[in-house]
């Protein structure tokens, strides 16, 4: 009996330490698989991505990422930069997240979809947070129809950005807007490469917008006045026909695009990284061209060529502002003339013309929400707040950024002007 229970007990035994060999050769092994997935992964030779156009632009957009990358942390260490670098990594990932979208995903003007420039998480370029931006890539090889119902939005503005002949920076070619109350029966536009007008033809419920030779992209925006952030309007775009031109047109990167053909990947990919990079280097540009004239709103006296190469500005609006440089004790006093205006607004961003978030404290205003005294305004921007009644912009303890100032279809107007206030005494003679 006792050795039957021995040979039983020594059966269990082996079990026993043949799971528990088991369970320690598994938990090694994934070890070792951790160590070799974190280890493994090294810079391959740049050799790899030639003789294929579309592995070598693929390449071409990482090392764009990886360059601006490795120049944010070398500025940051420099204590050259206005935000961690960690911050600026974020931003540069929110770029190529909508470079990817607008350029490669949503990339060919045979076929156009519209992307959300500021949807959700990613902002650049200086956003607006009371405006809604969508845009779509276009082509002179093709006629389009935009079709479109403003929903609850107070303006609808369509603008076609071609490229200048002589800057190679983008330039509004054509515009029109509507107000709420004034769209009347007109749903859709057209979006032609011809010099047949229709514009005065409303009644028929259908426009016309001329696309150029170097027309590449068409921005939609919308405003709700009231800064509601919800937006039912709805917009839409689709080829209605083809040029049929057989000698194509050159798209953004200098490529033929022959008619009736689909846009290459490899196309898209260095459309890609053109976005990106004109963006980024647009942003450095910027910081670089208004630190001479912090805190004031002069025009800078040296303008890069990377400075307003990626930007799309709207005829519909009149833009003023600057930088700003402040110390923890200092503020900018913003002093205007109450534009006549449809809708103005005034925005704090950080130097990657990013509007900064309303967990900063309030970082915008809309004209509405201004208070106004004898036809003009007054608007305190720093860390602290102003004296009582003031309106202020919360820099959220930021140092440097930006002040964007925008009049919507604005009749008269007058340019602001900007000033330093750093002491109580001051602050005193500001509000007598």
């Amino acid at each position: 009996m006792s050795a039957g229970w021995q040979v039983r007990g020594n059966s269990l035994m082996r079990v026993i330490v043949g799971l528990a060999l088991i369970i320690i050769i598994t938990y090694a092994s994934y070890q070792a698989g951790r160590f070799s997935g974190t280890t493994v992964i090294t810079a391959p030779d740049d050799a790899w991505a030639l003789d294929d156009a579309a592995s070598e632009a693929f390449q071409n957009l990482l090392t764009s990422l990886d360059f601006a990358g490795s120049e944010a942390y070398s500025r940051s260490q420099a204590s050259e930069a206005t935000l961690p670098h960690d911050e600026i990594y974020q931003y540069l990932l929110e770029l190529l997240a909508a470079s990817i979208e607008m350029q490669l995903s949503k990339g060919d003007p045979a076929e156009p979809k519209f992307t959300d420039w500021m949807g959700d998480y990613r902002k650049f370029l200086g956003d607006s947070p009371d405006a809604r931006y969508l845009t779509a890539p276009i082509d002179s090889e093709y006629d389009y129809e935009l079709t479109f119902d403003m929903g609850d939005a107070d303006y609808l503005g369509v603008v076609i950005y071609d490229t200048n002949p002589l800057t190679g920076w983008n330039r509004a070619a054509d515009s029109l807007y509507f107000l709420a109350g004034n769209v009347g029966r007109v749903k859709s536009i057209r979006l032609a490469p011809s010099n047949n007008r229709a514009r005065a033809n409303s009644a028929s419920g259908s426009l016309e917008l001329q696309l150029s030779a170097t027309a590449h992209t068409v921005m939609v925006r919308t405003y709700r006045f009231d800064g509601s952030v919800e937006d039912s309007s709805r917009i839409s775009i689709t080829v209605s026909s083809s040029t049929g031109r057989a000698s194509g047109s050159a798209n953004q990167t200098g490529l033929n695009l022959p008619a009736n053909d689909a846009l290459s990947v490899e196309t898209r990919l260095s459309n890609t990284s053109r976005f990106f990079n004109k963006t980024w280097q647009g942003s450095r540009a910027l910081v670089r061209a208004t630190a001479a004239t912090a805190n004031s709103f002069e025009r800078p006296t040296e303008v890069s060529p990377d400075f307003a190469g990626i930007f799309y500005p709207t005829p519909d609006n009149s833009y003023h502002g600057g930088a700003f440089d402040l110390a923890p004790d200092e503020h900018l006093v913003i002093d205007g003339k109450t534009p006549d205006a449809a809708f103005w607004s005034v925005t704090l961003q950080n130097h990657w013309m990013q509007s900064l978030e309303p967990n900063t404290g309030q970082a915008s205003l809309r004209g509405d929400e201004i208070a106004v005294r004898d036809g003009r305004y007054r608007i305190w921007i720093g860390a602290l707040p102003p004296p009582d009644g003031e309106n202020w912009l919360s820099t959220g303890g930021l140092q440097q950024g930006l002040v964007a100032i925008r009049y919507l279809l604005a009749t008269s107007e007058e340019t602001p002007t900007a000033r330093v206030v750093n002491t109580k005494n001051s602050m005193d003679e500001v509000i007598r």
